[in-house]
């Protein structure tokens, strides 16, 4: 058995536990290497330590808090990403009006000041039904809050 495979068992099985629930394996190499008795050492101290403290028990509504920021640091990202959409969206539809303005006639038909306005008008709905998504995006969320709430409750 190498160190690394002792350290790992130590690890896993020492927990505070005592000596004797090692098994004879790892009992028999801490005997032989120095330095994976001294990690055996230094796990067993670090858990008196530990055994000091008083435990510290979370809040009746600590899970419920987390879960919350959670959904609040979704919603949020969803909604700069929304918001990136629209903005390339934005340049992507001003630039195809550019072209068509300035380009030459061959690549297409020429558009007058109406027909851009019109354009124009549709990018501003657009932006407008992003607007509409992040709302609906917000109430689908509180919808999910509650539905878990009732799961909390039910528990």
């Amino acid at each position: 058995m190498d160190c690394k495979d002792v350290r790992k068992k130590i690890s896993e099985i020492i927990d505070g536990g005592l000596y004797e629930n090692l098994p004879q394996d790892v009992r028999k190499h801490i005997s032989v290497c120095n330095e994976c008795r001294k990690f055996y050492e230094n796990e067993m101290l670090i858990w008196k330590m530990l055994d000091c403290y008083p435990s510290i028990e979370p809040s009746a509504d600590f899970v419920e808090k987390v879960m919350r920021k959670v959904r609040a640091t979704k919603v949020a990202a969803k909604r700069v990403f929304s918001r990136i959409i629209a903005a390339v969206g934005t340049a992507v539809a001003v630039i195809i009006v550019a072209i068509l303005l300035f380009a030459p006639s061959e690549l297409g038909p020429e558009l007058s000041v109406t027909e851009v306005a019109e354009i124009l008008e549709k990018e501003d709905l657009l932006a407008n039904l992003d607007l509409a998504e992040e709302w609906e995006a917000a109430a689908l969320m509180d919808l999910l809050e509650s539905v878990e709430d009732l799961e909390l409750e039910s528990e």
